[in-house]
């Protein structure tokens, strides 16, 4: 089956920033914090400080995934220029997404600069943990400080991709989500680890994605059994969540995708997407668009968003 993984990271060097201040490489793919915590990032094998393009491109090819969607996050440090040089590089393979702090002097002239350079897809870590919300105070993502960056996605037919942490986060606002959607119709959002939810959480989740269930709104499933519960495949409270997505919004709206390289420190990539190939949830037709129809729509196919909902 023909796969796009919606949702990977690479990085030179880990150069990452957060709440306990910035992170750096400690060898053999662990990582320290200013603050002196330490954790692995990159299972063993797989890079001492960095995971570089041809390391993924490895894992890719091992596992007969075609494209891979390269997303930042504040955990490994902005990547802007190294992305954009692996992309140019493999332009049939990958696709990037340029990262901006917005509280930056010049962000949005940033944004401007990245869109020119061609980057179509701009991810912002919002969360609580290791993104934006870490080390900024708590700010709306509905608001003034946000609607340049939308806007500009928006006329340049782009997509945002939006990372808003879980539950009980300040940075969890899937109402402001729901908002921005309304006010940038031409707008693709796409919110990661569909909302986070642990296991247990399945009314919340159905409320939420009932809220969200907007034409331009879909969601990638990255992460989805490291979040939902410390639990081995086949991963049986992820896909838990999954099937009520699926009852709420539809196959059309899901895109598969593993969060390599950190989620591999507990599970191998081949069950990152095994648990969904073997699952009964879904057809064998529908399968073929959550792993990759649908990512080739929303990050690959430039132009309009198309009528009609997820189901």
């Amino acid at each position: 089956m023909k796969k796009i993984d919606s949702h990977v990271h690479i990085y030179k060097q880990i150069c990452g920033y957060g709440g306990r201040g910035e992170l750096l490489t400690a060898g053999g793919g662990k990582a320290i914090w200013a603050n002196g915590d330490t954790h692995y990032l990159i299972p063993e094998g797989m890079g001492e400080s960095s995971f570089e393009a041809d390391r993924l491109l490895n894992l890719m090819n091992e596992n007969q995934v075609e494209k891979a969607v390269i997303l930042q996050g504040n955990l490994y440090g902005f990547q802007n220029r190294y992305i954009h040089e692996t992309v140019q590089k493999y332009p049939d393979r990958l696709i990037g997404a340029c990262a901006v702090d917005p509280f930056a002097r010049h962000g949005v002239e940033l944004m401007e600069h990245f869109l020119r350079q061609g980057f179509r897809i701009a991810k912002f870590e919002f969360s609580d943990s290791c993104g934006l919300m870490s080390f900024h105070q708590k700010f709306s993502l509905n608001s003034d400080r946000m609607y340049p960056y939308y806007r500009l996605l928006e006329e340049r037919q782009g997509v945002l991709t939006v990372d808003i942490g879980a539950m009980g986060m300040d940075s969890y606002q899937p109402e402001a989500i729901q908002q921005i959607s309304d006010k940038f119709p031409g707008l693709k959002i796409v919110i990661c680890h569909l909302l986070a939810h642990k296991k247990g959480e399945e009314k919340i989740l159905r409320q939420e994605l009932e809220m969200l269930n907007q034409k331009n709104i879909w969601f990638d499933l990255a992460a989805v059994p490291w979040n939902a519960a410390d639990e081995s495949y086949p991963f049986w409270a992820a896909l838990d969540n999954i099937k009520t997505a699926k009852e709420v919004i539809g196959y059309r709206k899901m895109l598969w995708g593993s969060d390599a390289p950190a989620v591999i420190l507990r599970d191998s990539y081949k069950e990152l997407y095994q648990y969904l190939e073997e699952s009964q949830i879904f057809t064998e037709a529908e399968k073929e668009s959550i792993f990759y129809k649908n990512a080739q729509e929303v990050y690959f196919n430039g132009g309009n968003i198309k009528a009609g909902n997820g189901c």
